[in-house]
C-alpha cells in the first residue's frame, strides 16, 4: 500500500489518517509500539520479521530521534532483510519508491519527534 502523505504526527494511507506510529508490510498495518521508546530492539520487530519481507524502511522521526540498536541491526542482517533508516519524512518516499519497483517492502514510522 502506498503512503500517500506525512507530515508530522500523522500519516495518511488508503484514505485512512494514522497519528500513532504504525508498522506495515502488503496489506497489513498495526499500531508500532516500541518496548523502549526511542530505541528499536529485536523484540519491536517480532511479528514483521515473520512475515520475511526483503527490505524494511524505518522512518525515525521528523527529526531522526529514534534509533536501531546494534542487536537490532545485527538481527535483520542474520536474516538477510535489507534495512535503512531516514528521517520519516524521506523514508516514506524511499518506502513508496521500493514498493513501485515491485521490493517486498514493509515500513515502520515513528510519526513524531
Amino acid at each position: 500500500m502506498k503512503i500517500s502523505n506525512y507530515k508530522f504526527g500523522s500519516l495518511l494511507m488508503a484514505g485512512k489518517k494514522f497519528t500513532n506510529d504504525i508498522i506495515i508490510h502488503q496489506t497489513w498495518i498495526d499500531d508500532w509500539w516500541r518496548a523502549s521508546g526511542h530505541s528499536v530492539i529485536p523484540d519491536d520487530l517480532t511479528e514483521i520479521i515473520q512475515r520475511k519481507p526483503q527490505f524494511i524502511v524505518f522512518g525515525c522521526g521528523a527529526s531522526s530521534q529514534m534509533q536501531l540498536t546494534r542487536s537490532t541491526k545485527n538481527l535483520l542482517q542474520q536474516k538477510e532483510i535489507k534495512f535503512l533508516t531516514k528521517n520519516t519524512q524521506a523514508a516514506v518516499k524511499n518506502y513508496n519508491q521500493l514498493l513501485e519497483q515491485g521490493t517486498d517492502v514493509a515500513g515502520a514510522f515513528h510519526l513524531t519527534c
